[in-house]
Order: C-alpha cells, then structure tokens, then sequence
C-alpha cells in the first residue's frame, strides 16, 4: 500500500474490515435515500442530459435529402425543368430514376447531345424543403464525396472508445469528479468547435475529440449514483438515470424541427454543457472512492454532511473503517485494467460482461437497422424509437425490484433473440402492414433496450469499487464495438440470404443470455469494495438461473 503521512495514518485503522455480507458502512450511515443523494441525483440528471445530443444528432445533422447537378444562374427555366433535359437516366435498383452524379453534355446555349454524352458534376443543388442545411449539403458529400459521412461515424466510434477507456481510468484513479470537470467542459467546446468548422476533415477531426469526452461522463456519473444509494434505490436510480437520455432524445426532435441547420442543431445542443460544467465544480467526491483511495479524512466530512442534510444522527464515536487492501493511488497507469485480470473470479465475469455488453449493443443497433420499415419520414421513425425506450425502462424496473438482476436479464435477453428468430418463418407482404414482422421487432427492441439498461446496474454491482469505473468504462467500450459491427452485418441481407443478418443478431443475443446464467444475483448485496469483496461472490456454474452463487468469507486481519 502507498505510504501515508502521519496525520492520516491516525485516522486509517487496519485492525479490521467489514465482512462481505455486512452492510455498507457508508451506506448504513447516511440512509439507503435521502435529501442528500436525491439532490446530486438531480444535479447528475441535468449533467448527463447534454450527453443524448451528441451520440444522436447525427440522424439530423447528415439528413440524406434529394440533390442534383447545380443549375446555371443563366438558365431560364425552372429546377424541374433544368432536371429533365440535363440529368441522363439510369436503370437503378429496379425503376429508372434521374442520375445525380452526372450531367449531360451541353453547349453555352443548353443544347444537349442526342448522344447522351455525360460529364461528371462539379457542384450540386439540394432540396432544402425539410433541412435547410446538413452536413452532406455544407460539405458536398454526394457521389464521390459520400463516403466522408460513414468515415464522420467511424472516426466518433473512435473518438469513444479511446474516451470510455480513458475516462474509466481516469475517474479510478484520480476521482469522479476530478474526471468528470474537463471531460463536461470539452464536450460543451468540441461541440460548438465543430460547427465551426470550414472543411469537413476538419469536423471529423474535431468530432473525434467530441466523441471522446462526451461518452465517459454518463458511465462516471452513473458510477457516481451507484456508489451512494443503498437498497432498492441503487435500481430505481440506477433505471431511472436513463430519464435524462430519454429526455435528451425528445429535446433533439424539438430542436431539429424548430432549427433544420446543423450549425444551430450543433449550437444549441453544446453549449448548454458549459452551464453544467459549473455544477460539477459543487459535487462532491464519492465517498466510496475516497475510502477505498484511503482518504478517510476526506470520506468522513461528506459523509457527515450527508448525514445531516438527510437528518440523521451518528454515535458520537463513529469513524469509518479503512479497507487494508491494495487502492487505486496504489495502481500503476493502466494497472487498474489489468487488475480485472488478475483475479479469477473477477476476470470469468469480467469476459462474460464484455460480451453481454457487446451483444446488447449490436443486436440494439441490428433492430434499429430496420427502423425504416416502420415508415414515415425520419423525424417520425426517430420519434417512435424514442418512444419505445419509456416501456422498456419502466418494465426493466419493475421486474428488477421483483426479480433480482440475473433471472431478469436471462429472461429478457433471450426473449430478444427468440423474437428475432421467429422473424425468419414470418412471410413478407403477406399480412397488412406486415404487422407480425412490426410486432416481433418492437418486442426485440423492447427486450433488448431494457437490458441494455439492466447492464449498466448489474456491471456497477459487480465491479469492486477500486476498479469500478474501470470496469464499467471498459464494458462500454466493447458495446462501441457491437455498435460499430452492427451495420456491416445488417448489409448482408443484400450480399446472401435476407435472413442470415436476423440470425446472427438472434444467436448473439441468446448466446448472451446463456453466458449471464454464471454471473452472480447482486440484489440485496452491498457494493464490492476491495478485490477481496469482489472475488468473495464467485462465479458458480452450477447455479443455473435460479441459484445464486455463495458467498465466500473475507479474511480479516
């Protein structure tokens, strides 16, 4: 263990450690919920809420809208007029539609080759009838140029996962909150930056940097909740701080219909972080994380300000008790990643949560692949799948209040695959609307969605608080993953049979529901603190789905 100074060394008492099975000594003094908790959760709610902005703008700000081959100011006819004697027409996708990458071969007078001789286009014209301005029509990332938007998405999904490593690292090491300022900050200014932007290898750039700040701050903050609630409220806050992302969803509906720009959307979405910035400046640091750095001098302060801003008394001798095990200041760089490895039983649920993390994300995003099919313009079809996310939280907290966290996860999860298999012996264009194909899918969306969200409960309940955001941050980083892989699979249905995509994403989905029937029921049990708690709650491959894994004693010394 790092060496302390003499002041603090009174205040660490070694001469025991609380047992797994006790309750948390943190927890026990300030309440399972009280005043104290609930106004940083409010404070963390308003934090996070800016964080859906980003991670879904991009539906609006690249907006595909019909182009053409721009018209000469000298033309004296109209647009549509301009399209039928310049635009050649090619036989595309079953039916012949006008070609927008090439024009025909025409004199000063507009008189056009009966050859059809075309040339390449130069500039481009753009409906602007829904979005004024996107960045395909800022930039001109039409024919040759279109491929700057899928490199816009691959380098952001980089952009998050150096973040979500980095920041889990980060906040492990030198605290939540001290992580949580700069990252809040850069997501307000690379927002804003990348509006600003004169070419589009410079967005992509700056929206790398974007990405990078933005998705560490929900995993630190949700990690943040978790470690001070206790009880039920660990899952009713830990559900419920999915609210803002709902929220934050249906505030970009808004925002992109009142202001169809992508510099505005950009704007108005970013800038609201630097007000929340100063609220990370008043948070205070989580006292899990203090003790388990060893500062008890600092836990117990904040501790006792809980305490009394929740109305509650302490003995007049109560101290908190020091965890004589190795902490996160005793951690080299990239250490604490490494630590989940270098415990058995941290490690078997460290990989089962990697690929349960993995599989929610790419079988989310597959399902959403098919969004389209619901109909409607984007804004609609953006609509119903945020609507969809209420129902699948609200159920997910209930049958975690009723069920634990294993049990439900299963179910729920292979519920998912399940329902994407039955797709496959469901005829298309038999029935109205292809109305069994809809309902299956929302049932899929709605599984898979609450599972997501079961995720990131069940993972902060697993991980032992010394590499908690670690672990968190890690796992996440693997989903980025899924996310990424996702949309290549769904093109398959193009390349082989339209049924190989659904059952990849099926197969994943059980498959993970299968590697989850090992990890342990964390319902009721306190937070890990020490590897030592952590590895006391083993992984048992017995257990099955309505078994929970034993608990193992914690030495004391």
């Amino acid at each position: 263990m790092a060496e302390t100074s003499s002041s603090e060394s009174e205040d660490i008492r070694k001469d025991s450690v609380i047992p797994i099975e006790a309750e948390d000594q943190i927890i026990k003094a300030i309440g399972d919920i009280g005043t104290w908790q609930l106004k940083w959760f409010s404070f963390l709610c308003l934090i996070t809420l800016p964080t859906a902005f980003p991670s879904l703008s991009i539906t609006f700000l690249s907006a595909s809208t019909d182009f053409w081959c721009s018209q000469p100011d000298s033309f004296p006819g109209s647009t549509e007029e301009w399209r039928n004697i310049s635009s050649p027409v090619i036989f595309e996708g079953g039916i012949y539609v006008y070609d927008q990458c090439n024009t025909k071969n025409a004199t000063e007078e507009f008189l056009f080759a009966e050859d059809n001789v075309t040339v390449a286009c130069e500039a481009w014209d753009f409906d602007r009838s829904t979005y004024s301005n996107t960045i395909i029509q800022h930039f001109g990332l039409v024919c040759d140029r279109s491929s700057y938007k899928n490199l816009a998405q691959s380098v952001y999904f980089f952009g998050l996962v150096i973040g979500v490593f980095g920041t889990g690292y980060a906040a492990d090491i030198v605290g939540r909150r001290m992580t949580l300022i700069p990252i809040v900050f850069g997501m307000a200014f690379f927002g804003c930056l990348s509006a600003v932007m004169p070419t589009i290898e410079a967005f992509i750039a700056v929206r790398f940097f974007h990405g990078m700040c933005t998705i560490g701050v929900f995993a630190v903050t949700f990690v943040w909740v978790m470690e001070v609630v206790g009880g039920k409220w660990q899952t009713i806050l830990g559900i419920g701080f999915e609210g803002p992302w709902v929220v934050g969803w249906f505030l970009l509906a808004l925002i992109a219909y009142l202001t169809p720009d992508w510099k505005h959307i950009q704007f108005i979405t970013s800038f609201p972080a630097f007000i929340t910035v100063v609220l990370c400046w008043f948070l205070p640091e989580s006292p899990k994380w203090l003790l388990s750095s060893g500062k008890v001098v600092e836990a117990e302060k904040i501790v006792r300000e809980a305490v009394e801003l929740n109305g509650r008394v302490l003995p007049a001798d109560w101290k908190l008790q020091a965890i004589p095990s190795q902490t996160t200041k005793d951690l080299s760089p990239f250490m604490s990643f490494f630590q989940l490895f270098t415990h058995k039983h941290l490690c078997i649920k460290t990989l089962i949560l990697y690929f349960n993390w993995f599989a929610n994300s790419f079988v989310y995003y597959g399902l959403t692949l098919n969004s389209e099919n619901l109909g409607g313009t984007i804004m609609v079809n953006f609509l119903l799948n945020g609507a969809m996310e209420i129902p699948a939280y609200l159920f997910s907290l209930y049958i975690l209040l009723k069920k634990g966290r294993k049990r439900p996860y299963v179910i729920m999860i292979i519920t998912g695959g399940i329902a994407l298999f039955c797709t496959i012996a469901i005829p298309r264009d038999v029935f109205a609307y292809n109305w069994p194909l809809v309902v299956l899918a929302l049932i899929g969306k709605l599984m898979i969605t609450g599972t997501f969200a079961i995720a990131y409960v069940y993972s902060a309940e697993i991980y032992p608080t010394v590499v908690r955001s670690t672990g968190v941050g890690s796992s996440s980083l693997f989903a980025r993953v899924g996310g990424a892989l996702a949309p290549y699979v769904g093109s398959l249905d193009k390349v082989f049979n339209p049924s190989i995509p659904i059952v990849i994403f099926g197969a994943t989905a059980i498959l993970a529901g299968i590697l989850a029937l090992f990890l342990p029921e964390t319902k009721g049990r306190k937070l890990p603190d020490s590897f030592e708690e952590g590895e006391a709650v083993k992984v048992n491959f017995r257990d099955g789905l309505f078994k929970s894994s034993k608990l193992s004693p914690v030495p004391t010394t």
